[in-house]
């Protein structure tokens, strides 16, 4: 069975566990969990203020050539640059993070489907999830699943009642649950 249609039979069937803006985590009795996390206003709001950065910082790098601006003012703009490919380095981590999986508890293994759009299946023995602050008022805490191979993923952002409820059925399959990282 293909990662969609296991996503999505579990989508349809399951039972939610966590809803929130760019999260949902569904539970289909007896062994599966599919999480969906994104954080999409994020990531756009990084393409866009960096590529704003890359248009200015090309009009200011063509206006020294042509010797209409001094060239001091290019230090400016190398600074822009440098901040720009910072936060484009840092989405690109993120994306790697946020994304589908289906955790089947059955076979112990995660089916995971990140933003980036590289589909791995990884042992979830071993795996450690880690409760972590968010900046989001309406969705304060992450789950963050680390896997033995150094991999992570976000499994879902939420009030902390809704994350709580995630994290006791993954003790119930006894996937370590931290309260910080």
């Amino acid at each position: 069975m293909s990662f969609d249609e296991a996503f999505g039979a579990v989508e349809a069937d399951g039972r939610s566990l966590l809803v929130s803006r760019e999260s949902r985590v569904a539970f289909l009795e007896p062994f599966v969990v599919s999480t969906r996390c994104a954080s999409a206003a994020v990531d756009t709001a990084v393409r866009r203020i960096t590529l704003f950065t890359f248009v200015v910082a090309a009009i200011v790098g063509t206006l020294i050539a042509v010797r209409a601006a001094p060239a001091p003012l290019g230090g400016f703009a190398i600074m822009w640059l440098c901040g720009a490919l910072a936060g484009r380095l840092w989405a690109r981590r993120r994306r790697r993070e946020l994304g589908r999986a289906v955790l089947d508890f059955e076979t112990e293994t995660a089916r995971l489907s990140p933003l980036e759009g590289v589909e791995r299946e990884v042992a979830i023995r071993g795996a450690v999830v880690t409760r972590e602050t968010s900046n989001d008022e309406e969705a304060p805490l992450w789950l963050v699943m680390r896997f033995h191979d150094g991999s992570r993923i976000r499994l879902c952002r939420g009030e902390e009642r809704d994350v709580d409820r995630v994290s006791a059925i993954l003790r119930r399959f006894h996937v370590s649950v931290q309260t910080s990282s």
